[in-house]
Order: structure tokens, then C-alpha cells, then sequence
């Protein structure tokens, strides 16, 4: 329920929320708003439905503290373990909360617990679309038929689906939304089932089911007219006999092609009968039988007893799974269906009710061959069409087309026309009864039409292809006949000469396919509608094994959530894949950026460590010539040294020097002060001399 509060009750979603909401039963006491959020959508609720008491439950505790108030209870819990009492509520509302759930069928399982039996569970989830799936807390985005498979599997019964729309957040136009009308028919945990569905009591006294609800106590389901052949002649045993019934053709509104098909199939059974629905035209119908050919799915109606008809007995791995166990009967043509069958529910040999008469022993002049190729990947058309187009030299052949060829592989259809007459491309339109009477020998391949033809009488050959070569384990039916060489195969154009012989021996080879059918097919085709139509006498009557179908009922209900709970946990285990691939790509992706980085970063240090090695040899020169300078520099400072103490005894000797000088100038200037002295006395004594020798001339 994370994020519910980007869902508030804006005023472009009233519209849609009052539309769902005026499916809650105004009657209703107590009404749960699961994912209220704020509450807004809450007290919507409680304008609506004034006389009901209205709850909230929120998984955030701040919006449950701050809305709650005297009028409103809002409480916090978790939609997987809901805070409240066993059978506590009369109505779920529950819009756009499921698809935030982990567990949507924990979570479902909850409601189903504190909803009273009969309650209502009404729900709008996303379609599943790009926008629905891909939004961050949509933990589960499911289609509309898995959503009913989880209500069915959880208690509920399906009053009503259908589509509207809503406004998402932050959308600029209105996407489609699916929307439930569910009533809880059967209490998880007790067992205890609505009056109105079949549930016999303890002890030797049994509650039968109740009268029905329609004006038709029998309904029969065709999704194509293959299944609507293999009961024809039932209906019409039962309209002779004035027993009313309603025939239920699904519509799809996400399939065209499926649709296509289904509005084929009722328009042609309008021909043939009034009581055709295309859908349900009455979401609350309630019938006494219900006939299925498979599990149910395009819709859900109610039934005091779901009955499953086989249309064919081919296909082991799509006809005998355990969904089986859904049924509270299963309608058997052969032994082979009745002993696989048997292991799920009650089966009933009851024979092959399409087939009213059997082949002829002896081959027509115009041996004509029909034939028949399944659809998808198990089709010889595509790898042995060569095959038929050899033998379709020298004998006429009609082909049959599967009814899924006709609506889902055009390309194939296309082919097909472009070979065969028009007249002899036969579709799910033409009866197949009508067909074998007109054929001597079928071709086909992996299809159920292997044992029609053989509950019919006639010879029939398998084309396999390159790819069905290869038997399934446990094998198969059709694989075990084939080893014991009762069926024939043609697996190249060598094998062609097969049909030759089957021609030439026809006698022999349809007493061939006479011992298998009363082998396989043990009920007599004069007592089949006879059968059918006593056995749904049993029905309308009550007439069943009661304490039988509780067991089986009890076992399907607790195999269903099984399955559930391990289809849940595949979920889970797949978006934790789809998680784990994510963030394994974002780890791979990061890895492989980390590794181009440490590629670009070891480059680096590489260059780093080349030029650290260089500057290491740089440095080694540089240490050499500093030791060389330290030891000039150890020489120039013992220079200095000597030559300072040499200045010193200059300058000590420098020093005297100057004193001596100093000395000596004194005594020169001594001497020339007394040379002075001398000169100024020999001038002064040559005066005299001059005076003398002058006085001596006088």
C-alpha cells in the first residue's frame, strides 16, 4: 500500500469513485476503506452511505494519527495483516490498493477473513498496460483474468466485472481501470459457505442445493464451435425432453481475434438455437449445472454444481493438469480420460456424444482423404505440406481447418487457399460427424482428432513433424498406440506408400481402428445421449454423492491455494528476477565502468610509475653530482680555511708591516724635520758664509 497518498480524492476521480462506490450494499453495517490514505475518499464514503459505520486503514501512521477524528476512524495496519476481528465488516471498498499489495493473495486472503460470509468486496485496480506496469510501487499489475482467478481462488464469487476510467497521477487523460463486484461465497478458514451454495451438513443429514434463481436450470459454455459440437447432440435430447437450458458464449474485450471467434460461434448456434447469450447478460444469474469444456475464464457464473465436458481426448498435457480438480465432475469419453481423470474429482464414462452413427467398412470409388492439422507449433503444415500436396496427385483431399488457424494464423489460411479448391477447405462450421461420412481415411497430425477418428471408424494416419518426433514422458496415449504400431505414421514422402496400403486393405484396417475403439471407447454410441441426459436428470434431482463432493470440493479449495500461494511466490520470485536483472545490469553496468576506469587509472599509473622511474634516475644524477658538490664544496671550505689562515698571517704580517711603516715614517719624518732643520742651518750658515766672505771682500 505504499504511495496510496499520490491517490487522494481529487475532484477528476469523484466521478469514478461515487460509480463504485453505489455498488456497496447501502444495507451494509460496517464498511472498510482499505488504502484511505488521508481520508478524503473516506468521508466521501460517509456522504454516500450515511447509515453505515465507515472505517479507514492507512499504512501510514502519520496520516492515520492527523485524519482521525470523532467521526472517522482511521487505523494503521497493513493490508497483508489487517488490524481487525474475524467476519468484523459487511462491505471492502477497496480502489486502487491491490495492485500496490506484494502479496495480492495474502492480502485478499485478509479481506476474505474480516469480511462476514455473504459480505461485499468491491475493487478497481490499473488495467495492465506500459503506464500501469512501470510505475515505481505497482508491485502487482495483473490482467483482469488472473485478478478473478485470485478472487474465485480467495472465497469470492464475481457479481459483476467490467471497465471504467479514472485520471492517474500526474495524467493528462484518463486511462482504463478494472473494476470487481465480489461476494464472499465460502469462509477460508471455517469452510462455512453461503446458504444459497451447496455445503452438506455433518452427520447423515445433508442440506440439498436450492431451487434455482433463472428460469433455466442448465447452462453449457461453447468458446468455439468445436466445443459447441461435441455437445449438440445433447442439446437437442434435452430440448426434445422439454429440459430448458441457456447457452453462454464469451466475449473478450482485450482479444479481437478471440472476439471475432466468439461472435461467430453464437450467431451460428442462433441458427440452430433461441437461448444463446453472447456474455452475461445478468451479472446475479444463479443455475443449477453449469457445463464447462476447460477451466472457466473470459467470465464466472454461479452454479450449485460445475460440470466439465471433454470435447476431444488429445493433448494429455493441456487436458489432464490439476486445474482439473476444479470440477465437481468431469464427462468422460474413454478409458483413458476416466482413469487419468479420476485422480481429480468424480469422472463420468459417459462416451462421445458427438458421433451418432459410425464409419463404413469398405472404402469409396473416389477414396477421398481429410486432412486435419492442429494449431501453433505442434502443426505439420509448415514441415510436412509438401507431403500432401504428393498424395493430392493421385487422390482427392479436403482439409479441415483448426478453428484457431482460422482466426490467429492468416499466413496459413492464405497458403491453404492458395492449394486447395474452395470446396474442399472445410472450417469449424462444417460438422465433423458430417465430414467423416464423406472421407475414407484421415490425416493428422498431434490433434484430438486422432481419437475422434477412431471413435468414429475410421483409418487414420499421423503426419509427424521434424519437431514431433520425440515422445513425451509419461507417454502419451497416442505415442503408446503408435510404438505398438496400431496407429500408422508417415514421417517423409517415402512413407507415402502408407495410404496405398491403407486403400488396398481398407477392410483389414478398419478392423484395425474397430479393436481400438471398443479398446478406448467402451460405451456403445446407441447408449451416449442416453447417458448424458440421465446423468444431468441426476443433477437437477440432487441425486450425486454428496460426502464425494464436499471431499473433492475441500481438496480443489485447498489445491487452489496451493497453487495461489505458489503462483504468488512466483510472482514475488519473479519481480525480485526482474529487481535482481535491474540492479545486476546496474551493478554490470557500474562494473564495467569501474573496469574502464581502472584500465584509464592503470594507464595512468603506469605513466606515473615510468616517470617516477625517470625522476628516480634524475634524482640518482642529481644525488651523485649534490655528493660531488658536497665533496668541492668539503675541498673550497678547507681552501677557504687555509686561505683565511694565510690572509690572517698577511694581515698579521700586514699589520707589522704597517706599525714598522709607521715607525720608519716617524724616523723619515724625524729625519726630515732634522733634514729640515739641517737645510735651514745650512742656509742660516751660508748667510753667515756669505756675510764673512763678504765682509772678508770688504
Amino acid at each position: 500500500m505504499e504511495g496510496q497518498q499520490k491517490y487522494s480524492a481529487n475532484s477528476f476521480n469523484n466521478v469514478a469513485q461515487i460509480q463504485l462506490m453505489q455498488l456497496i450494499d447501502p444495507g451494509a453495517k460496517r464498511i472498510l476503506d482499505l488504502g484511505c490514505g488521508d481520508g478524503k475518499t473516506t468521508r466521501i464514503l460517509q456522504e454516500v452511505l450515511p447509515s453505515s459505520q465507515i472505517y479507514g486503514l492507512t499504512a501510514n501512521e502519520t496520516e492515520a494519527t492527523e485524519n482521525s477524528d470523532a467521526e472517522l476512524q482511521i487505523v494503521y495496519g497493513d493490508a497483508h495483516k489487517l488490524p481487525f476481528e474475524d467476519s468484523y465488516f459487511d462491505a471492502v471498498y477497496a480502489r486502487h490498493i491491490l495492485e500496490h499489495c506484494v502479496a495480492p493473495f495474502i492480502a485478499i486472503q485478509e479481506l476474505n477473513r474480516v469480511l462476514s460470509l455473504g459480505g461485499q468486496l468491491i475493487v478497481a485496480v490499473p488495467e495492465n498496460n506500459e503506464w500501469a506496469d512501470s510505475y515505481p510501487d505497482h508491485y502487482s499489475v495483473l490482467s483482469q483474468l488472473m485478478w478473478e482467478k485470485l478472487f474465485v481462488q480467495c472465497g469470492f464469487s464475481i457479481k459483476k466485472s467490467f471497465k471504467g476510467t479514472w485520471f492517474a497521477w500526474g495524467a493528462s487523460a484518463e486511462l482504463p481501470e478494472l473494476r470487481f463486484q465480489l461476494e464472499k461465497t465460502s469462509d477460508l478458514d471455517t469452510g462455512e459457505k453461503l446458504a444459497h451454495i451447496f455445503s452438506p451438513k455433518t452427520g447423515d443429514q445433508f442440506v440439498e442445493p436450492p431451487k434455482t434463481i433463472t428460469k433455466h436450470p442448465l447452462a453449457f459454455v461453447f468458446h468455439n464451435l468445436v466445443t459447441y459440437e461435441s455437445m449438440k447432440n445433447v442439446l437437442f435430447k434435452l430440448k426434445e425432453n422439454d429440459i430448458s437450458f441457456d447457452i453462454i458464449v464469451p466475449v473478450s474485450s482485450t482479444d479481437e481475434n478471440a472476439q471475432l471467434m466468439f461472435e461467430d460461434t453464437a450467431n451460428f448456434i442462433k441458427k440452430e438455437f433461441s437461448n444463446v447469450q453472447l456474455g452475461i447478460e445478468d451479472p446475479y444469474i444463479r443455475y443449477k449445472v453449469v457445463f464447462f469444456p476447460f477451466l472457466p475464464f473470459f467470465f464466472s457464473v454461479e452454479s450449485d454444481y460445475i460440470v466439465r465436458y471433454q470435447y476431444g481426448i488429445g493433448k494429455a498435457e493441456y487436458n489432464f493438469d490439476m486445474w482439473s480438480m476444479n470440477f465437481d465432475f468431469i464427462l468422460c469419453q474413454s478409458n483413458y480420460d476416466y482413469k487419468a481423470l479420476s485422480n481429480y474429482t468424480q469422472v463420468k464414462l459417459l462416451g462421445n456424444p458427438k458421433f451418432l452413427t459410425t464409419a463404413k467398412s469398405v472404402a469409396s470409388d473416389n477414396f477421398t482423404i481429410l486432412y486435419m492439422p492442429t494449431y501453433g507449433d505442434l502443426s505439420s503444415l509448415d514441415e510436412r505440406f509438401n507431403i500432401i500436396k504428393l498424395l493430392a496427385k493421385k487422390y482427392r483431399i479436403k482439409i479441415k481447418l483448426h478453428h484457431m488457424t482460422m482466426y490467429y494464423e492468416p499466413e496459413r489460411v492464405a497458403m491453404i487457399r492458395e492449394f486447395f479448391k474452395e470446396e474442399d477447405i472445410l472450417t469449424h462450421k462444417d460438422y465433423l460427424s458430417d465430414i467423416f461420412s464423406s472421407v475414407d481415411l484421415v490425416i493428422t497430425d498431434t490433434s484430438g482428432s486422432i481419437f475422434d477418428s477412431i471413435q468414429y471408424g475410421l483409418p487414420v494416419l499421423i503426419l509427424k513433424g521434424i519437431s514431433q518426433v520425440v515422445q513425451s514422458n509419461p507417454i502419451s496415449l497416442e505415442d503408446d498406440l503408435v510404438g505398438k504400431g496400431q496407429i500408422t505414421t508417415i514421417h517423409s514422402e517415402e512413407d507415402i506408400f502408407k495410404v496405398d496400403a491403407i486403400k488396398d486393405n481398407y477392410e483389414h484396417y478398419g478392423e484395425m481402428v474397430n479393436n481400438l475403439r471398443e479398446q478406448i471407447f467402451p460405451v456403445l454410441v446407441d447408449d451416449v445421449i442416453d447417458n448424458y441426459y440421465n446423468f444431468i436428470q441426476d443433477l437437477l434431482a440432487n441425486n450425486v454423492d454428496f460426502w464425494a463432493l464436499k471431499i473433492n470440493r475441500k481438496k480443489s479449495s485447498y489445491m487452489n491455494r496451493l497453487e495461489s500461494m505458489l503462483e504468488n511466490k512466483q510472482v514475488l520470485i519473479e519481480k525480485m528476477e526482474e529487481s535482481f536483472t535491474s540492479q545486476k545490469e546496474g551493478i554490470l553496468s557500474l562494473l564495467d565502468d569501474n573496469k574502464n576506469r581502472v584500465r584509464d587509472l592503470s594507464q595512468q599509473l603506469n605513466s606515473l610509475y615510468e616517470v617516477l622511474s625517470q625522476k628516480d634516475s634524475r634524482i640518482n644524477e642529481l644525488s651523485e653530482e649534490l655528493r660531488a658538490l658536497s665533496q668541492l664544496h668539503k675541498d673550497k671550505d678547507k681552501r677557504i680555511q687555509e686561505l683565511s689562515e694565510e690572509v690572517s698571517m698577511h694581515v698579521q704580517l700586514q699589520s707589522e708591516k704597517d706599525t714598522r711603516i709607521i715607525e720608519l715614517s716617524q724616523v723619515v719624518s724625524e729625519f726630515n724635520q732634522l733634514h729640515v732643520e739641517k737645510d735651514t742651518r745650512i742656509n742660516e750658515l751660508s748667510e753667515e758664509i756669505r756675510a764673512l766672505i763678504s765682509k772678508t771682500k770688504k
